[in-house]
């Protein structure tokens, strides 16, 4: 996306585990958002599943929220600072 910022949210209310297939198509989604400056949060996720997230490490990678307000808070400040950065890189 050009001079824009791609900010996926998505919602993991109800699952109760991630298998292969949803742990490859997450850092698939994260490596194709990190490489355009992008990122992607999870929220209402249960317990057990951030307890997976926390062991395997992804929770570094891919942003854990409580809530889609919290979600979506995080992913708007980060563009916003990502702006500020810029401007006074070519201020």
């Amino acid at each position: 996306m050009k001079g824009g910022h791609l900010a996926i949210a998505v919602d993991l209310a109800g699952v109760e585990y991630a298998d292969s297939t949803m742990i490859g198509i997450l850092i698939s989604t994260f490596k194709s958002l990190n490489q355009s400056k992008g990122m992607i949060c999870l929220y209402n996720v249960g317990s057990e599943l951030h307890e997976f997230f926390r062991q395997t490490v992804l929770d570094r990678l891919i942003e854990v929220c409580k809530d889609e307000q919290t979600a979506l808070r995080l992913l708007a400040d980060r563009a916003r600072s990502r702006r500020k950065g810029l401007r006074r890189l070519f201020s």
